[in-house]
């Protein structure tokens, strides 16, 4: 009954209840989350369903009235009124309504819709048969929509592929021909429908082996993301090059910042913006850059070719609010790729490599660079954190020359009143996972182990999330082996309160889940034998948990990976007998025995090997005199035996000479 209450009363408050009553629906999010693709998606359905539907772009609209230009776009001479009037019309004829989508009104005239979007709305309200779809870029509904406006819509947030990034992942990746990674894609950005955009956009072009090795050279942290935004520029900018007659990389070199001709200095945007400290441009100055870049003096072309680079992707309009007003700014379209581009070009004017003395007074407090690691009153935060969270990941690679091998984390060269824990959890734990396999050492160890031993519960927390996301990586130091070594340092109680209450508090979005979740999607496909033993080896450490749903999904995920890689599984069984904690020992082996019981019956030879091993070792580990691992848990005792005796059914001889009535009941 509660259960059932609790589905109604979600319904009751969600937009799906309110657009019952109400026929108008404003749909905000973030640039890159996919509004457009979805609000394309409804009017093909609706379409091949042969419901009628209008779906316009909001800058393709003029004039000051926006029903009025809605006419002029669809080329009738109608009023906005007998419009309203057709479509209610065909609405009532279909046992429906009409929908009018207008997509991205922030792209348009700003002005028109700020006054005429609350009279559209009144509008509209009049037609039963006919709803209106708004759709609009946070955070520009806080300018276009003020209280008045927003009581006539109902309001929703599209949130992007959350909770279905796997498969938005497979399909991006079956549409663009790239083959799935053999390890998953657990860095948030990858749920993000415009980073996939890039990311597959950046394999155009490429062969199906140099697809395959660079995608999973971005799984396991091989290649970093800089390289990601470089080629989906230049893919994207080589049609706007033609189109305007500029030179080839024009449009990578005017972001980045490069030299033109004999002129001192760099020009680009990242170069403006890291002059600045800050992670946008004002419009003036973008076409500035612009104009120095092609040459042009032409204001109008100029804007126009601004406009093409943002509809592109490869800018992004945004609103800044200074002096008690809002203003227009331009932005690169992913924070991250912001903030690797300033980062870069800070690094490269700012850091002086000549000795480490140097390298030290580059971050004092009035260096540039010292600035962006100011902490704040509380000591909560730097100053600039995404900053700061890119110059720690770069700070390896520019400094390996001069610093010795395994001493080159930035931390240990910023001054000592910098180097306070909240601020170094957030900016480090923020960029761990992009940080190439070669960039990790002890320090980077030493960072890891203060943030689990010295930091408050959420601070632990967070740097488990990212352990677990490094340790689905086969190859990297801090693989699932440096977890499993890491937890079995404790005792049970111990390792209960630290960790395994993690995973009891562990969220659906946690990348313990995704994990799981990865592994449920793909069975286990494409997975090599050492990735495979990886990830069974972290899969493991989730059976610790108290919480019963978690451990059996972990335990079925450990049987789907175990029929195709069951030599995997098996090895991981033995060695997790050892481990201190019974619902370890005995979930691997009641997934060893799942493996063994789906696969006996048209067990390949090489199946046949395996299992014929496992159950020697199982039998040597358990069963023998003097057993290491003998115990009187029931339950693992009896998966063991049903392991040995579907073994035996196979080959009677597997066990060799040892003796069998040792486990058999009489």
């Amino acid at each position: 009954m509660q259960s059932a209450l609790s589905q109604i009363t979600a319904f009751c408050g969600s937009p799906s209840f309110g657009l019952i009553e109400q026929n108008r629906m404003f749909i905000r999010g973030e640039w890159g989350t996919g509004k457009t693709h979805f609000l394309c998606d409804v009017t093909r359905r609706r379409e091949q369903a042969g419901l009628p539907t209008l779906f316009l772009l909001a800058h393709r609209l003029d004039g000051t009235d926006p029903l009025n230009a809605v006419c002029r776009a669809i080329k009738r001479d109608l009023s906005g009124s007998d419009l309203l009037s057709c479509l209610d019309e065909l609405g009532k004829k279909c046992g429906g309504r009409s929908l009018i989508i207008i997509d991205g009104i922030n792209e348009a005239d700003r002005e028109m819709w700020r006054h005429g979007l609350a009279k559209v709305a009144r509008q509209v309200r009049r037609y039963p048969n006919v709803g209106l779809v708004v759709s609009c870029r946070s955070p520009f509904d806080q300018l276009l929509l003020d209280d008045a406006s927003r009581k006539l819509f109902v309001e929703t947030i599209h949130m992007g592929f959350d909770e279905i990034e796997f498969d938005a992942q497979r399909e991006f990746f079956r549409y663009y021909d790239i083959p799935n990674p053999h390890v998953p894609l657990l860095v948030p950005e990858f749920s993000r429908p415009l980073f996939l955009k890039m990311l597959c956009h950046s394999f155009s072009g490429k062969t199906a082996s140099a697809k395959s090795r660079d995608i999973n050279a971005i799984a396991s942290g091989q290649k970093g993301m800089t390289k990601i935004f470089e080629d989906f520029v230049v893919g994207i900018g080589r049609g706007i090059e033609q189109d305007y007659n500029l030179a080839h990389k024009t449009c990578w070199r005017l972001l980045k910042g490069d030299r033109i001709g004999q002129r001192a200095g760099k020009i680009g945007l990242a170069v403006t913006m890291a002059d600045g400290l800050r992670d946008y441009v004002t419009r003036v100055e973008c076409r500035s850059v612009l104009g120095d870049w092609t040459g042009w003096t032409d204001q109008e072309k100029i804007e126009e070719l601004l406009r093409r680079l943002v509809t592109d992707g490869l800018l992004a309009d945004d609103l800044r609010w200074e002096d008690g007003k809002q203003t227009e700014i331009v932005r690169f379209p992913y924070q991250r790729f912001s903030d690797h581009l300033i980062c870069r070009h800070l690094l490269e004017t700012h850091l002086n490599c000549d000795s480490e003395q140097q390298i030290r007074r580059a971050f004092y407090k009035n260096r540039p660079l010292g600035k962006i690691f100011e902490v704040d009153r509380w000591g909560r935060t730097y100053r600039l954190p995404g900053l700061a969270s890119a110059i720690m990941l770069e700070f390896p690679e520019r400094v390996k020359r001069v610093l010795p091998e395994g001493e080159q984390e930035l931390v240990f060269y910023l001054p000592k009143k910098r180097r306070l824990l909240m601020p170094l959890m957030e900016t480090f734990l923020e960029g761990v996972l992009w940080r190439p396999q070669d960039s990790f050492s002890r320090q980077t160890e030493h960072i890891m182990l203060t943030l689990l031993r010295r930091g408050p519960r959420y601070t632990q927390e967070q740097t488990l999330e990212a352990l677990v996301g490094l340790g689905s990586r086969f190859g990297h130091p801090f693989a699932a082996d440096w977890l499993v070594k890491y937890l079995r340092s404790f005792s049970l109680p111990e390792r209960d309160l630290h960790w395994s209450d993690y995973l009891r508090t562990a969220e659906e979005s946690s990348v313990v889940h995704r994990l799981l979740d990865w592994i449920e999607r793909t069975d286990g496909r494409r997975m090599s034998a050492p990735v495979a033993l990886n990830v069974t080896r972290l899969c493991a450490m989730f059976l610790t948990t108290t919480r019963r749903p978690l451990r059996d999904r972990a335990t079925k995920s450990l049987v789907a990976i175990g029929e195709r890689s069951p030599g995997s599984l098996f090895k991981t069984t033995i060695e997790m007998l050892a481990f201190d904690d019974p619902y370890v020992g005995e979930r691997m082996l009641a997934a060893a025995y799942g493996v063994a019981m789906r696969c006996w019956a048209s067990a390949s030879n090489a199946f046949v090997k395996q299992l014929e091993e496992f159950t020697r070792n199982l039998y040597d580990a358990m069963f023998a005199p003097r057993a290491r691992h003998a115990t009187t848990h029931i339950l693992a005792r009896d998966y063991a035996v049903g392991v040995i005796q579907l073994a035996r059914k196979l080959n009677p001889q597997c066990l060799g000479r040892r003796k069998v009535d040792r486990f058999i009941e009489p």
